[in-house]
């Protein structure tokens, strides 16, 4: 074990110990190389630039530990004097310019008026803020796609200012904004949240108030450092300077791979993506807006009272969870795509005793009753008038009327309704926990929060809570590839279990061993919790290396014990060994986030795009109208049978990825500068630059158009999928 070691430095530079962080710092550098700066940022050796707990004088002692390393690579040959300079100037630059961002930003919260407020008035406009913004987003997208005459699902995520910000991209960091300043709001409140004299307030407009624009300046800023710091902590970003302006330079951060994080940008839009085609392959537009008038005639509730709600008939709520039952639908097979067996024995919660079946039924009942009130509050909500828009309940009324409903008992349905409600010190966030607590047992139900809510996210972050392991998923997942992919006429897989004790003494065991043409595909199977987070990516991205690493080992194996391997197999293989150049290396995940990359030899790819490729070669772009699925445009993956060129091109670029990643253009995203002499920031970010997905495009540029023509459809219930995009695996 190397006597130079990072927690040997962290406690050098706790200890103000020169002689002995420098020493640390040349043999950790020597030994690294490349990987010091990002190992270093990792290590927690300095206090995060961002903590309470920071202090500039440790700091200013390492700086100087490294002048003095820099002096003695200085007076060596000389060797890594250049590489060690530029390396920890940038360290301490960015640690330096991080705190002193987020200094201006302390300085000018303490002095901002809105927290004079009182504390559930601060919160209701917020609130209403969130609310009204989404209602403003909702009309605005409705009037583009009435014009548009159509709809592909994209429609949300495409730029529309000169700083290449979509309508989705400003509703979710109002929702960070919002995140953030409530944490804020009800750490300053601590302690005074329940016993308030005004249980609440009618005045609660949140526009025109400057200094209310300004917090959420302030917040949004304040989430700007937190990403750029995780990203520079957990994924070893450097920076570069750029000229953001005339002689105006920023120091400009970015991913040490641009493409690999160009792949996980475009996972982002692929998750969405997916979710609106499930969405609308299932779901009847026609019968939805019949239900939504249906409940416009039943859903006469007081709006002054907005508790009445629950006095509506069954029936009302019944119809609310028609309207988004497609939606949940979509969420119901994605979890038993997912988690497969798992989904029935997962228990979560404080005393582990609620399943993700009963979780789901919380999740409906609050989407049901958000779209109930949302119709009715939207119908009457005027500019002059905020009242109404965002209710406040108390938790006994939810949770007693959510019983009723599910016929779940009253303890069990209260423990559900906790698991959504967003209390000082939260379980997880406000995109999972909507319920927004102000004190005496009363939350204020935002419909809007209420409604973006996705299921797969919420469980993805009880998952990472409760630190469930869903590995044992993989078996299965295992399992039922390689039933799906016998089905495939130019795959041969193997069935049996091939597992012995390899030439370096440690057993083997392949997960899947397939041939196809002349070349023998091993595949590593890794079912993985979705990242929601840079930390969480940087696990699953170990965990993605950690696989290569065996099927690196698999395949040297493989090539040295190739008559071992032989004995366990029950398909036809050449009788002599094999080379390197015969084996195509795979390391296949559940999630979206890897696909594409190249990683010491082996493809990272996704089951979804993996099945694809030889299960549904044909890729349609359809368009759906009442009572009419027409064909917009049609490409193929391959024609009659597929060959290895075919496959490695795919595998570096699938089609599932190649319309996203064709449309993703690099922007810099700035950080706002609070005073003048606050450091310029900027970090990599990829947009949109055009609609994948586009009707009128693709019928022009394909040249395959077989639909109707544009200004035949009908606006309402035209909507464009990719069909087949993604495969799943569950039969």
């Amino acid at each position: 074990m190397s006597e130079f070691t990072y927690e040997g430095l962290k406690k050098y530079i706790s200890d103000q110990d020169l002689e002995s962080c420098a020493k640390q710092i040349i043999g950790l550098f020597i030994f690294d190389g490349k990987k010091f700066y990002r190992n270093f940022m990792l290590s927690g050796c300095l206090t995060d630039p961002l903590s309470r707990k920071f202090r500039k004088e440790e700091l200013e002692f390492f700086f100087k530990a490294c002048r003095l390393v820099q002096r003695c690579f200085e007076n060596g040959d000389g060797e890594f004097s250049t590489d060690f300079k530029n390396t920890f100037i940038k360290i301490v630059s960015t640690i330096n310019d991080i705190h002193r961002a987020a200094k201006s930003n302390e300085e000018r919260l303490f002095k901002n008026d809105f927290l004079n407020y009182p504390f559930t008035k601060q919160i209701q406009m917020l609130c209403t803020f969130i609310e009204s913004q989404s209602f403003y987003a909702n009309k605005k997208m409705s009037s583009k796609i009435s014009s548009q005459g159509y709809v592909t699902g994209m429609e949300h995520e495409l730029p529309e200012t000169e700083k290449q910000v979509s309508v989705a991209d400003v509703m979710e960091t109002n929702l960070e904004i919002m995140d953030t300043l409530i944490r804020l709001l009800h750490f300053k409140a601590s302690g005074k949240i329940d016993n308030q004299e005004i249980k609440a307030y009618q005045d609660i407009s949140p526009y025109g108030i400057p200094s209310l624009q300004e917090i959420m300046y302030l917040a949004l800023h304040r989430g700007y450092l937190d990403e750029l710091w995780s990203k520079v902590k957990f994924r070893g970003w450097n920076f570069t300077r750029h000229e953001i302006d005339k002689k105006v330079y920023a120091h400009y951060y970015s991913a040490p791979n641009a493409d690999d994080y160009k792949k996980e940008r475009v996972a982002v839009q692929r998750y969405k993506y997916r979710d609106y085609i499930n969405f609308a392959k299932r779901n009847d537009f026609e019968k939805m807006s019949h239900t939504i008038k249906e409940i416009e005639q039943k859903s006469n509730f007081s709006l002054s009272s907005p508790s009445s709600i629950f006095n509506l008939e069954r029936e009302v709520f019944q119809l609310g969870e028609q309207v988004v039952e497609g939606a949940l639908d979509v969420s119901k097979r994605q979890l038993n795509e997912d988690l497969g067996s798992l989904v029935d024995h997962i228990m979560i919660g404080q005393d582990k005793n609620i399943r993700l079946s009963e979780l789901f039924e919380g999740f409906k009942y609050l989407m049901s009753l958000a779209f109930v009130y949302r119709t009715n509050s939207h119908s009457h909500f005027a500019d002059d008038d905020f009242t109404y828009l965002t209710p406040i309940f108390e938790l006994k009324e939810l949770e007693s009327h959510f019983a009723e409903l599910s016929g779940l008992d009253e303890e069990k349905a209260k423990k559900i309704i906790e698991l959504f409600v967003f209390r000082p010190k939260p379980l997880l966030d406000i995109f999972s926990q909507p319920l927004i607590y102000i004190g005496d047992e009363r939350v204020v139900f935002t419909t809007h929060l209420v409604i973006q809510m996705n299921m797969n996210r919420i469980v993805g972050r009880h998952l990472s809570h409760w630190d469930i392991n869903i590995s044992a998923k993989g078996t299965e997942l295992e399992k039922e590839i390689k039933e799906v992919l016998s089905l495939a006429s130019h795959v041969s897989v193997n069935t049996s279990k091939v597992k012995f004790e390899a030439y370096d003494g440690r057993d083997v065991e392949y997960d899947l061993i397939a041939t196809f043409k002349n070349k023998v595909v091993l595949i590593e199977l890794k079912c993985l919790n979705h990242p929601f987070s840079s930390k969480e990516i940087k696990q699953r991205e170990d965990d993605i290396f950690y696989g290569v690493t065996q099927v690196n080992r698999r395949a040297d194996i493989l090539i040295k014990q190739w008559d071992k391997v032989l004995e366990n197999m029950n398909i036809p293989l050449p009788k002599t060994p094999i080379v390197a150049d015969d084996i195509i290396k795979i390391v296949c995940t559940n999630i979206f986030d890897f696909t594409g990359r190249i990683e010491s030899g082996a493809y990272i790819t996704d089951v979804s795009s993996f099945l694809k490729f030889f299960l549904d070669p044909k890729v349609e772009e359809i368009k759906v109208e009442a009572g009419s699925r027409n064909v917009i445009s049609q490409q193929k993956l391959w024609n009659s049978e597929p060959n290895i060129e075919d496959f490695i091109k795919y595998l570096k670029c699938p089609i599932t990825i190649e319309g996203l990643i064709n449309k993703l253009t690099e922007v810099p995203r700035q950080n706002q500068i609070i005073n003048e002499a606050d450091p310029h920031l900027a970090f990599q970010d990829f947009v949109l630059n055009g609609n994948p997905f586009d009707f009128a495009a693709l019928s022009k540029s394909k040249g395959s158009y077989l639909g109707k023509k544009l200004v035949e459809m009908k606006p309402a219930l035209a909507v464009v999928v990719r069909n087949s995009k993604d495969v799943m695996v569950n039969k």
